[in-house]
């Protein structure tokens, strides 16, 4: 008969036994049939059975009340304590041996195939010391069984199990100081066994279905409560990584919520805009922030409330941008929308960048200038080269046409010297030709004169032409090799001969 159907039976009879009793249904036994005090006695036994069913039925009720109680106070004692599994351990055996009649209970956790003690209960302080040494489980033992994959080790009397396993130091230890029922029930995460809960009685009293089941929901609390720890260390551990890192990044980092309240920053963002502690402990909203930095002239000249509405507008945008703070550091700002609201300002200074920037941008004019004044040197050089090419060339030739030169001036002056010295010597001929005849000789004469006269002054105008042209190819007037030049004119005129002498005939 289940609980339920025990309790509206029970009901049911107390029910009907009152009414009978209202009733006045008092019937004395001698005006009873034997029959009638037959049937009496058939009913109340009924109902007597009833009645202890009932009882039976409240304290399943009772013992399941506390058994749900017990299970709901350790998962409050997991939620209240996160991360701490001393007192989920003791709660757990506080409730395992007020529940199931034990009289010595301890949770060991296995640590590399070595098991230990992290709680103990109901065990004397002298012996406290000694169940918790760190122990090897042997072969056949409790914990070698749970490590084989066993469910739970149920032993029914250590005594005899100590008698059979005399290589087994707990169970002898157990057998000793007067334990007889033990139940070992296995800490599995999948695969892992994490340890076990151990109970002990002092008598051979086997633990029941409901008892095991009880310690078995006990131990997946544990478990439940040693994950919960393990991952808060992880995450604990990867919050101060990222804590370490946090503070350590160059740039200063801020993050607003959903609601626009600062949230978090590191320390480069408070000592980058030098801001007070007073100010970020109230976790101040966007507005006051950005209020708080317009009036200490974050912003240059401009009304605290015209930047906020500003920003504001550009709260969804992804930009950056870059000013100088009142202290002449230039900063640059990064603002960055977060998918779920909220935004992240990065800070960061680049008063040296800037200033190396303008270093290498004065570096590189400089170098352009340089290079400018480099490439003119070169066209000079160059034009240079080729000027003195040019004057080199320049003065071979007016060197190849200087001498030739030399003679047509010298042979022109020579020549009018000489038609001179002819004039004068035919003379006394020409004076007894005729008139006509006179007359065509002395034009002839002179128009020889005149020609020669013209050569003679056209090639002095050459030899200028030949002259400044040789000076120029030096790039100075009135060298001594210039000089040299004039004085060799005079030299062909030694190699020519001047031909008849006056009193020299000519034949016609």
């Amino acid at each position: 008969m289940t609980s339920a159907s025990a309790v509206a039976v029970a009901a049911m009879s107390s029910g009907l036994a009152e009414e009978v009793r209202a009733s006045g249904f008092q019937l004395r036994e001698s005006q009873m049939s034997s029959t009638s005090r037959s049937t009496l006695a058939a009913l109340r036994q009924i109902i007597a059975d009833l009645e202890c069913q009932l009882a039976e039925c409240r304290a399943e009720r009772d013992e399941a009340l506390r058994r749900e109680t017990a299970t709901a106070e350790v998962l409050g004692v997991i939620n209240s304590s996160p991360g701490d599994l001393a007192p989920v351990f003791d709660s757990i055996l506080e409730k395992a041996l007020g529940l199931c009649g034990i009289a010595f209970g301890a949770l060991q956790l296995n640590d590399g195939g070595r098991y230990r003690s992290v709680a103990v209960r109901g065990l004397a302080d002298s012996l406290v010391a000694l169940v918790q040494q760190p122990f090897e489980p042997v072969p056949g033992s409790p914990p070698w069984r749970l490590l084989s994959g066993e469910r739970i080790v149920h032993v029914a009397d250590m005594g005899e199990s100590a008698r059979q396993h005399q290589h087994d130091q707990r169970a002898q230890f157990a057998a000793k100081h007067g334990f007889r029922t033990a139940l070992f029930v296995p800490l599995r995460k999948d695969a892992d066994l994490l340890g076990h809960i151990v109970a002990f009685r002092q008598e051979v009293h086997p633990f029941s279905e409901k008892e095991i089941a009880l310690l078995e929901n006990f131990a997946a609390q544990a478990v439940i409560a040693m994950e919960n720890a393990r991952l808060l260390e992880e995450i604990g551990q990867r919050q101060q990584e990222l804590r370490v890192t946090f503070d350590n990044m160059a740039d200063g980092v801020a993050m607003f919520d959903e609601a626009l309240h600062l949230a978090a920053w590191n320390r480069n963002f408070q000592e980058l805009l030098q801001l007070p502690d007073e100010l970020l402990a109230k976790r101040p909203d966007f507005n006051t922030y950005i209020r708080y930095l317009a009036e200490r002239g974050e912003f240059g000249e401009v009304d605290p409330e015209t930047q906020i509405a500003r920003l504001r507008a550009r709260i969804g945008d992804h930009y950056s941008f870059e000013r100088t703070r009142p202290d002449g550091t230039v900063i640059e700002v990064r603002h960055n929308p977060m998918p779920g609201g909220g935004i992240i300002l990065i800070y960061s200074d680049i008063t040296e960048r800037k200033r190396s920037e303008a270093e290498i941008k004065a570096a590189r004019d400089g170098a352009e200038a340089a290079y400018r004044d480099l490439k003119a040197a070169e066209a000079s050089l160059i034009q240079a080269e080729k000027m003195a090419s040019l004057g080199q060339l320049t003065a071979g030739i007016a060197h190849e046409i200087k001498n030739p030169l030399n003679f047509v001036n010298n042979f022109a002056g020579l020549s009018v010297e000489l038609l001179d010295e002819l004039k004068e010597s035919a003379t006394p001929v020409i004076s007894v030709l005729d008139n006509e005849r006179r007359a065509e000789i002395d034009e002839t004469i002179n128009m020889l004169s005149g020609n020669l006269a013209k050569i003679a002054e056209h090639g002095r105008r050459a030899d200028n032409i030949v002259t400044r042209m040789l000076e120029h190819s030096r790039g100075q007037r009135g060298t001594p090799e210039r000089r040299s030049q004039r004085l060799d004119r005079r030299g062909p005129k030694s190699c020519l001969s001047r031909g008849p002498g006056p009193g020299s005939k000519f034949q016609h």
